[in-house]
């Protein structure tokens, strides 16, 4: 057990509570005061993925210039001895995103339903393959960096200052950084939220398996372009309708 520091408390509360809860206040109302052409996507897309850049920098840094080895954070290659649990979770998380991606876009209802959400609560997703080759970079970098920060750095934070003396201890290590980032994106509305929360968990799992990174940042990424493309193609569908 490392004995944290001034430095990783105030990290922790500024980045693990203070500027994702502070998120919360983005409601759908203030979403729609936007006009998102290409031109207001792009500059989210671009905005976002610095300040992300940026956060996963500052957390990395500041842990490696008080003298701790990186692979503390999860930089380093999954424990062999762990591959076997590792790729069972990872392969039921794949499935379970299938099942979901055909329950929102399989039928005609259901495609109509998704529409009229994404309108009302994410109209800045790519709409076409234009803003969708905008938007891979964004996802790339949600998948590396939001990784970094909330299971690298949030769970490590977790196990050092409250250590891991048993399965509730383990519980509560994945499950305060997967409650926090769904709560990240409450402006997404509920169904969201869950969904991204049992993502995280699945991510935090993962990470406190392997006790590395890669897992996590590898589905991540796929998920967020995944997405991406999805509702391209959706669009993209509707017009040519």
């Amino acid at each position: 057990m490392v004995q944290l520091t001034l430095i990783d408390h105030l990290l922790f509360i500024f980045f693990c509570l203070v500027l994702p809860l502070g998120s919360m206040t983005r409601t759908p109302q203030s979403i729609h005061e936007v006009t998102w052409n290409y031109e207001m996507k792009v500059a989210l897309y671009r905005s976002n993925a610095i300040m992300l850049w940026i956060a996963a920098a500052i957390l990395t840094g500041a842990w490696w210039l008080q003298g701790r080895p990186l692979t503390w954070l999860g930089f380093q290659l999954p424990l062999p001895d762990k591959m076997p649990q590792s790729l069972l979770i990872a392969g039921s998380f794949v499935i379970l995103y299938a099942v979901d991606s055909w329950r929102q876009l399989g039928t005609p209802k259901a495609r109509q339903l998704t529409q009229m959400r994404w309108q009302q609560l994410t109209p800045f997703v790519p709409a076409s393959w234009k803003e969708y080759r905008a938007f891979i970079p964004l996802a790339v970098a949600a998948g590396i960096c939001e990784e970094v920060w909330f299971r690298g750095f949030c769970i490590t934070y977790l196990i050092h200052l409250i250590g891991i003396n048993g399965p509730l201890d383990a519980i509560v290590v994945v499950s305060v950084p997967a409650l926090i980032f769904a709560l990240s994106h409450s402006y997404q509305g509920g169904e969201a939220m869950f969904k991204i929360g049992v993502l995280s968990l699945f991510f935090g799992v993962l990470f406190l398996t392997t006790r590395s990174l890669l897992l996590p940042i590898t589905l991540h990424v796929l998920v967020d372009l995944s997405s991406g493309a999805l509702s391209a193609i959706y669009y993209k569908a509707k017009e040519a309708e």
